[in-house]
């Protein structure tokens, strides 16, 4: 286990094809790419590294940045689960991202919002598969308040959108019942209502920075996964962020870490 030779962070593999302190994130990558259980952290010096391999517990750690302006987080101890580019860890200590995703590989999105009453009580899901295998990455439900049905939709697609780049996908699918939203994405139809505006605008940008965007139009009953999330969200049982497939969390809303 080298000294620490300047400054900058140091990453602390646990469990990995080598475990130890080291300097670069690409070494530190190395060990846990792929690696099933695999456990490492960020610190900001030495002492911190060699308490987290010499303790049983977590030792505690400054709160990581987030990784863009979103209002979302990478949560948990470290773990590799799936092959594929783990992404550069945040700045500022903590727990490392999750490879969760390949940008190798194309994401199906699906997603649905609604209200009962239009306007009324709203809520919105999404979720991510690996789209040629359709797994389940992850899923969102989000509880509005009062809102309208097209607000509920498109509220629905920022946050899948949101979660995809968050976890690193850079090819994106996305489908939706709305043929509202996805026209006014497509730019067929335009966007009148000044409500929806700003909505559109976001959700533009998002689907910007990705490497390949495409939106399309899905029948309401080949919808039914996200549709079913968005009425868990209008009943007010909504959570925070994106949950895995085993309704894990994987992030939360920027206030805190998950524990």
């Amino acid at each position: 286990m080298g000294k620490r030779k300047g400054g900058g962070k140091l990453y602390a593999v646990r469990v990995g094809r080598r475990t130890g302190i080291f300097h670069a994130w690409d070494d530190c990558s190395q060990q846990v790419h792929g690696f099933s259980g695999a456990q490492f952290k960020s610190f900001s010096s030495q002492a911190q590294a060699e308490a987290y391999l010499d303790c049983c517990e977590e030792h505690e750690t400054e709160p990581a940045s987030p990784l863009c302006t979103s209002s979302v987080l990478l949560c948990g101890v470290g773990v590799a689960q799936e092959p594929g580019p783990a992404p550069e860890a945040a700045e500022g200590g903590g727990t490392e991202p999750c490879p969760l995703v390949s940008p190798r590989l194309c994401y199906r999105l699906e997603w649905d919002g609604g209200a009962r009453g239009n306007p009324g009580p709203a809520g919105a899901g999404a979720v991510l598969y690996e789209d040629e295998s359709s797994s389940e990455v992850g899923s969102v439900c989000v509880t509005l308040g009062h809102a309208t049905n097209n607000v509920a939709e498109y509220r629905g697609l920022v946050a899948g959108l949101e979660a995809a780049r968050d976890l690193g996908v850079r090819r994106l699918r996305v489908m939706g019942d709305s043929l509202l939203v996805v026209n006014q994405m497509k730019g067929s139809w335009q966007v009148l209502n000044a409500g929806l505006q700003p909505l559109h605008k976001e959700a533009t940008e998002l689907s910007r920075g990705f490497d390949e965007f495409t939106i399309g139009h899905m029948p309401r009953e080949a919808n039914k996964v996200a549709d079913a999330l968005s009425n868990v969200a209008m009943d007010g049982a909504g959570w925070e962020g994106l949950r895995d497939s085993q309704a894990r969390p994987l992030y939360r809303a920027a206030h805190g870490w998950v524990d």
